[in-house]
């Protein structure tokens, strides 16, 4: 059974023909679950943002800083 809160998100991982797909919560899209899109983490985990949306982050904060 699905609680109520839960029906409306989308799967983290999903397994597509061509591999396993991580859902990036920032940007809302899937990307490949491989170090090329994530980031590794410790354990053989993965950052749960996309490189992309961390480094869009990064250069966000410099402009605030600056």
């Amino acid at each position: 059974m699905t609680s109520p809160l839960m029906a409306d998100r989308k799967p983290r991982l999903v397994l597509e023909p061509w591999g396993q797909e991580k859902l990036c919560p920032r940007c809302d899209e899937y990307w490949p679950a491989d170090g090329e899109f994530f980031s590794p983490r410790a354990e053989g985990k993965l950052d749960s943002w996309c490189r992309c949306c961390v480094n869009e982050y990064h250069q966000e904060r410099r402009r605030r800083v600056q």
